[in-house]
């Protein structure tokens, strides 16, 4: 896959790129429901779903807090975190904020493409930090 802006993706190489930041950085064990959820979400908004990447990676975070959104039933609440970034807006520091930003999802997609074109093994999680994952999800059922 070619590095570009996000908006000159097909929907279907969106779905890709999301599907892979979803799995490959995820780090954290899913529910098949989980993963059937966030592929309907990547179905109605794809766009959406990226820009909540881009915050999640701004906070050195991956999929975590979208995974732990959909089991405490606050995704729309998580939405809300998206910044509302106004091209008609004349305050410095949002002026300042915004190119930042794009250059933050530039940084994004070059990173995602990298990986998704080359992927390598994973990193095993420990098997107490999978045994502590595996409780969480079962508690929460």
């Amino acid at each position: 896959m070619e590095n570009k802006s996000w908006n000159e993706y097909s929907k279907e190489d969106k779905n890709e790129l999301l599907q892979h930041w979803w799995y490959y950085y995820g780090k954290v064990i899913i529910t098949m429901d989980e993963w059937e959820q966030f592929n309907k979400l990547v179905e109605k908004d794809s766009d959406k779903i990226f820009e909540l990447a881009v915050v999640a990676y701004m906070h050195k975070l991956s999929s975590q807090p979208l995974i732990r959104a959909m089991r405490e039933n606050r995704i729309d609440e998580l939405m809300l975190t998206i910044p509302n970034i106004d091209e008609n807006e004349k305050n410095k520091d949002k002026i300042l904020f915004k190119a930042l930003y794009e250059e933050l999802k530039k940084e994004f997609i070059s990173m995602l493409v990298k990986t998704y074109n080359k992927t390598e093994p994973s990193i095993p999680m420990e098997k107490e930090v999978i045994a502590k994952q595996v409780k969480e999800i079962i508690k929460k059922k």
